[in-house]
């Protein structure tokens, strides 16, 4: 997975690891990723400037889910969100018994 400044200039930045990186999301300082699908491990590289655009030198594991997310489609990027300053974090997982309609959601606190 790869960052670039916009509208730019500048040149694109890599940010995962080899594996590429999937469902991105960005808080402000952080960049969160799977680094695979399948995986329920979180990864974070932190942005440190973005004029010019400039990364921490690795990510690092930022926290795991409860379970793992290995669908395609679409809505991946939304299955998770990240409260600013990575405290907090929300988790939709998909009913395997109706896996089109959302019936209910549960929110489970600490």
């Amino acid at each position: 997975m790869w960052v670039r400044p916009f509208p730019g200039p500048g040149p694109r930045q890599r940010v995962s690891g080899r594996d590429g990186g999937f469902a991105p999301v960005w808080d402000g300082p952080e960049i969160y990723y799977l680094e695979r699908l399948g995986d329920s491990r979180v990864m974070s590289r932190r942005v440190e400037s973005t004029s010019p655009l400039r990364l921490a030198v690795a990510p690092r594991g930022a926290f795991a889910l409860p379970f793992a997310l290995a669908r395609v489609d679409a809505y991946l990027s939304l299955a998770y969100a990240v409260e600013p300053g990575g405290r907090r974090v929300l988790v939709v997982r998909p009913d395997e018994r109706e896996p089109n309609d959302i019936t209910s959601l549960n929110v489970i606190t600490n």
